[in-house]
C-alpha cells in the first residue's frame, strides 16, 4: 500500500512531505490520525472514538508556546514558520511512538495539548531550537523585531 502511495506522488509530482504519513497517536480517548501540521504550533487530528462532530479534523494547538506565523508581517518571519513546521514534520514522520494530552481550550476554540514523541515535549524542542517563544494568549511574539 504505500508503494502505491508513494508511486501515486512521484506520478501527480506531489511535494514528498505530502504524501507522507505521520504515525498515529495515542490520546486519552483512544487512537488518533495526525492529517497534518500548518505550521509550527497547529495540527490536525481525528479520534475515530469520538463522534465527527468533535473528533473529525479537530484542529489542536501546543500549549504554552507561540511559533512564527505562516502568513507572517516579515520575510524573516515566514522563514521560522516555515522551519518550525519543518521541524515539528521531522519530529512526527520520525516517532516510534507520538501522544497527544488534551489539556484546555484556547480563545479560537482549538484544544490546547501537549504532544510528546518518543517521550520528548515537542514544544520544549521547538523552544530549544529557538523556533518557538514561552505563550500564555496574550500579546504574541515580535517575530520580526530581530
Amino acid at each position: 500500500m504505500k508503494s502505491h502511495l508513494l508511486y501515486s506522488c512521484l506520478l501527480i509530482l506531489l511535494p514528498a512531505a505530502a504524501c507522507a504519513q505521520f504515525p498515529p497517536a495515542s490520546t486519552p480517548y483512544g487512537p488518533a490520525t495526525i492529517h497534518g501540521c500548518y505550521d509550527g504550533d497547529t495540527c490536525t487530528i481525528s479520534i475515530p472514538s469520538l463522534p465527527s462532530l468533535f473528533g473529525d479534523r479537530l484542529p489542536i494547538r501546543l500549549a504554552g508556546i507561540d511559533t512564527p506565523e505562516m502568513k507572517g508581517a516579515c520575510a524573516r518571519e515566514k522563514t521560522l514558520a516555515l522551519r518550525a513546521r519543518a521541524y515539528v514534520r521531522e519530529r512526527l514522520l520520525n516517532a516510534q511512538h507520538v501522544e497527544i494530552t488534551p489539556v484546555a481550550r484556547d480563545k479560537y476554540f482549538r484544544v490546547l495539548s501537549i504532544i510528546t514523541v518518543d517521550g520528548a515535549d515537542l514544544a520544549d524542542g521547538l523552544q530549544a531550537a529557538g523556533l518557538a517563544v514561552p505563550y500564555s494568549g496574550g500579546t504574541k511574539a515580535p517575530w520580526c523585531l530581530s
